[in-house]
C-alpha cells in the first residue's frame, strides 16, 4: 500500500464540533491473522452464541407462492425422516405470508393465521419462524397513506420512495423517532406472544438510502441500532435474530446471525458468485456472532423429481412492454447438477454456518435427500479457513477444525478436469488417512498432501480424525 486516505460523510452543523470516530490500522503479512485479530478485538467479553441447529426456510423455492399448506406439508416430511428428524429443529415462513410489507398481517394463503400456525408447528416439535422486512412500508399500506411522520425523507424534506427490489418499491420506517421505535417493539412482541421465536429480518440497509431522517447527523451504525434496539429488547429471551442485509457497524449484541452473502440459489453462476463472500467472512464466525452462508439447496435434474422444479419464473418481472427478447429472463433458478449440488453443500458444510434447506423436501430424490441428510448431520466446529483467499478470486481450498480431527475442502472451479491437492504438512498436520464425507470411501494421502482429481464443478470434502 503506498497511500492511504480515509474519509468520513458528515453533515454539516453550523456552530458546532464534529469529532470522526478514530481508525485502526493494523499491518503485518499475515492476512488470516489480522482478520482473526481484528474480531476478536471487538468480540463482546460476554457474548453467548445460539445452539447451532438447521431449519427449513421457505423462500427460495415458493418465494412469494408460499402457502400454509405447503410450510406445513415439509415440516411433516421432516418430522418423518429418520435423520432429518433429528437435526432440523426450525420451519421459517419466508416473504409471502404477510399482506404487504408494512401492514404484517396474514394474508388469504394463510387461513390458519399465524398465531394457529405457530402453534402448529411447536405441536409438531419445531420452532417457528418468521420474515420480515422490518423498516419496508409499501406505498398502499396504511403507514404510508396516514402516518407519513414516521417514513425517512429525502432530499426534498418530504418521504422518499427509498426501497426497491424486484420491482416492488417503497418507503422506509425513521427509526429515528420515538413513535416508530414503538411500532417496532409492539409489532415484535406481538408475534413473540404468538410463539415465533425467531426471526430473519431482511433488507436492513436499504433504510440508509434514505438521505435525511428526523434527527439529522446520526451515523449509520447508530441507525441500525435504532431499528434493532426496540425488536430486540421485545424479544429478548424469547427470540433469536437473523440479520440481513445487516450494516456491521450494528454491533455484534443486536443480531445472534448474519446473512453474509447474498441469495444463494440451486444454479452454478450462483454458487461462484456468492462463495466468495462466504470465504471472505470466516473471521467473523463465533466471534460476533454465526456466519448464514444463506440456502443449503440441492434441487436440479441430478436430485429431484419435481414436475414443476422450473416452473416458478421470477425473474420475469424484469420485462418490459418493449423488450423484444426477454433471454433469461424467462427461465427457472434450478440447474444444479449433482457434483455441483455437493460443492454447494461443501461450503455450507465448511462454513460452519447457519444451515437451512430451501427446497421443496417431498420432490427430492433418494440422491437428494442422502445429500442433505450428510449435511445437516454434520458436527459443527470451527469456520473452514480459505487458505488461498489471498492468492485467488475464487478460494478452492479450505482447511476447518472440527471436533475430534479435520475437514479439507478442494474446489474445481473451472470447466475443465483438474487434480487439486493440498500439503497437510504446511499447516502442521501430521496425518496418513482420510474419508470422504460424501461417500465414506478412502481418501488417500501420500506424504502428507491430499490430492484429488476432480471433475468441473466438482469438489472433495474429506475428513480426517485426528
Amino acid at each position: 500500500i503506498r497511500d492511504l486516505e480515509v474519509l468520513r460523510s458528515v453533515e454539516f452543523h453550523a456552530g458546532g464540533w464534529v469529532e470522526a470516530d478514530p481508525v485502526p490500522i493494523a499491518s503485518g503479512t499475515a492476512g488470516h491473522a489480522l482478520l482473526r485479530a481484528w474480531a476478536e478485538e471487538n468480540r463482546p467479553p460476554d457474548i453467548v452464541f445460539i445452539k447451532q441447529e438447521a431449519g427449513w426456510d421457505s423462500w427460495d423455492y415458493y418465494r412469494w407462492t408460499v402457502t400454509e399448506d405447503e410450510v406445513l406439508a415439509n415440516a411433516e416430511f421432516i418430522a418423518s425422516d429418520p435423520v432429518l428428524s433429528k437435526h432440523v429443529t426450525k420451519i421459517i415462513v419466508d416473504d409471502g405470508w404477510q399482506y404487504c410489507y408494512g401492514e404484517w398481517d396474514a394474508n388469504p394463503f394463510f387461513p390458519g393465521g399465524m398465531e394457529k400456525l405457530a402453534a402448529t408447528l411447536e405441536g409438531m416439535g419445531f420452532q417457528a419462524g418468521l420474515w420480515f422486512a422490518p423498516t419496508i412500508i409499501e406505498p398502499h399500506c396504511r403507514i404510508a397513506q396516514w402516518d407519513t411522520d414516521m417514513l425517512a425523507m429525502g432530499e426534498s424534506g418530504l418521504p422518499c420512495m427509498a426501497y426497491e427490489c424486484m420491482k416492488r418499491v417503497g418507503f422506509v420506517l425513521d427509526p429515528t423517532r420515538e413513535k416508530v421505535r414503538q411500532w417496532l417493539y409492539d409489532l415484535f412482541a406481538r408475534y413473540a406472544d404468538m410463539g415465533y421465536s425467531y426471526f430473519k429480518l431482511d433488507f436492513l440497509w436499504q433504510t440508509f438510502k434514505a438521505p435525511r431522517f428526523y434527527e439529522a447527523g446520526v451515523p449509520k451504525g447508530d441507525i441500525m441500532r435504532r431499528i434493532l434496539e426496540p425488536i430486540r429488547a421485545a424479544t429478548k429471551g424469547r427470540a433469536d435474530i437473523l440479520g440481513c442485509n445487516y450494516h456491521f457497524e450494528g454491533g455484534p449484541d443486536m443480531v445472534d446471525a448474519v446473512r453474509v452473502s447474498g441469495d444463494i440459489h440451486p444454479m452454478w453462476k450462483s454458487v461462484q458468485r456468492n462463495s466468495v463472500p462466504i470465504a471472505c467472512r470466516f473471521w467473523s464466525h463465533k466471534r460476533l456472532w454465526l456466519n448464514d452462508p444463506d440456502f443449503a439447496v440441492i434441487r436440479g435434474r441430478d436430485t429431484s423429481d419435481d414436475p414443476d422444479l422450473n416452473r416458478l419464473k421470477p425473474n420475469l418481472v424484469g420485462n418490459t412492454p418493449q423488450n423484444p427478447d426477454p433471454g433469461a429472463l424467462n427461465n427457472g433458478l434450478s440447474d444444479l447438477s449433482y457434483e455441483e449440488a455437493k460443492t454447494l453443500l461443501s461450503i455450507v458444510v465448511g462454513s460452519d454456518g447457519v444451515r437451512n434447506l430451501s427446497d421443496k423436501l417431498p420432490r427430492l430424490n433418494e440422491r437428494g435427500l442422502d445429500l442433505l441428510r450428510r449435511a445437516v448431520a454434520a458436527p459443527y466446529g470451527e469456520a473452514g479457513v480459505p487458505l488461498d483467499l489471498f492468492a485467488t478470486d475464487a478460494p478452492a481450498r479450505y482447511l476447518q477444525k472440527i471436533p475430534g480431527g479435520l475437514r479439507v475442502l478442494l474446489i474445481n472451479w473451472s470447466d475443465e478436469d483438474r487434480e487439486c491437492s493440498l500439503n497437510l504438512n504446511d499447516h502442521g498436520f501430521n496425518v496418513s488417512t482420510a474419508v470422504n464425507f460424501w461417500t465414506d470411501e478412502p481418501v488417500a494421502i501420500q506424504s502428507g498432501v491430499v490430492r484429488a482429481a476432480l471433475k468441473p464443478h466438482a469438489c472433495l470434502l474429506a475428513v480426517i480424525s485426528q
